[in-house]
């Protein structure tokens, strides 16, 4: 290894996967995750694109993502009250033609799991390790943790997701040090205008493997698609009335989650299912804000965001 060491705040996807390929270029690193364990369970799903399986892949690791994750071979379209859009669409076969990989699905702590394991030398990664300030940024970097112990390094990698603490800390000392830097401007990029429940269900019985699904009602949209072991993952997006910005963005409670369903719970979707039918057979459930940035500076000094602290772009099928 390297004498220069990174250290990555957030042991997430875009933490983790920095740090298998420092590792795989020998260069040192250190992985501060606040969570006591690298792949929680947390109720949540994803799935992996071929511009994210392509990198995977060069890391060694897409075999072990096949293994866990179901992959999308036929999309369909529905519109409300649950009538058919078109034929359905050979995805799989597209994306795999057109870039190489299909879509695929899983439990957010299966991927991570995955890229957890990949990494050689595990004791580089340091759970229960609430970072809480930046303390220096001239002659190498230094963060202070929750409990007063201090990281050394030599760039700060702020990978601690949409609510990251790295980015108010990179703004905080930016601002006190020059007039130059944009907070506010950055701040306000920073917007809100969909909400999304998101969740895992045991599947209605009759939906078939590798299948996923777009439903479109007024105000929001549902994307849905089957997983391994008789799972089946859903999203909810739902266009909020106005427009939040940074710090007035909501963040939102069981109560506001279970209050969204019964609003939408006879919602039909697709070949008579219908969202009670996903709600009553949840494994998980949860409402989160979906922020939508790019950062236009996202470096200060020995500082740099990436993942969503940098960025978090929605796709183009949402609710209208």
């Amino acid at each position: 290894m390297s004498k220069f060491r990174v250290v990555i705040v957030g042991g997430s996807v875009a933490g983790l996967t920095l740090a298998n390929i420092l590792e795989r270029y020998k260069i040192d690193y250190v992985v501060v995750e606040k969570h006591a364990t690298i792949a929680p369970q947390l109720g949540a799903s994803i799935a992996t694109l071929p511009h994210g399986a392509r990198i995977l892949d060069q890391l060694g690791l897409f075999s072990r993502v096949e293994d866990v994750s179901m992959p999308v071979d036929d999309n369909e379209n529905f519109g409300p009250g649950g009538v058919a859009l078109g034929p359905t669409e050979p995805l799989g076969d597209f994306l795999e033609e057109l870039l190489g990989y299909r879509m695929r699905f899983m439990d957010r702590q299966q991927l991570l799991q995955v890229l957890f394991d990949g990494i050689r030398d595990q004791s580089k990664i340091l759970t229960n390790g609430e970072c809480v300030k930046i303390v220096d940024l001239e002659d190498g970097v230094q963060v202070a943790l929750k409990d007063g112990s201090i990281i050394h390094g030599d760039l700060l990698v702020g990978a601690d997701g949409v609510h990251s603490r790295m980015r108010g800390e990179i703004w905080r000392i930016a601002g006190s040090e020059t007039s130059d830097y944009p907070v506010s401007e950055l701040s306000r990029s920073i917007q809100c205008q969909y909400k999304c429940m998101f969740g895992i269900s045991k599947r209605v019985q009759g939906i078939p493997d590798k299948k996923s699904f777009k439903c479109y009602h007024k105000g929001r949209s549902y994307l849905c698609s089957s997983g391994q072991d008789g799972k089946f993952y859903w999203f909810v997006f739902v266009k909020t009335p106005e427009i939040t910005v940074h710090t007035t963005i909501p963040r939102y409670t069981t109560q506001d989650a279970e209050d969204l369903a019964a609003e939408i719970v006879d919602d039909p979707l697709f070949q008579d299912v219908t969202f009670k039918d996903l709600y009553k057979n949840r494994m998980s459930c949860v409402l989160v804000p979906l922020e939508e940035f790019v950062l236009e500076t996202c470096f200060y000094k020995r500082a740099i965001l990436i993942g969503d602290s940098f960025h978090k772009v929605l796709t183009p099928y949402f609710a209208c």
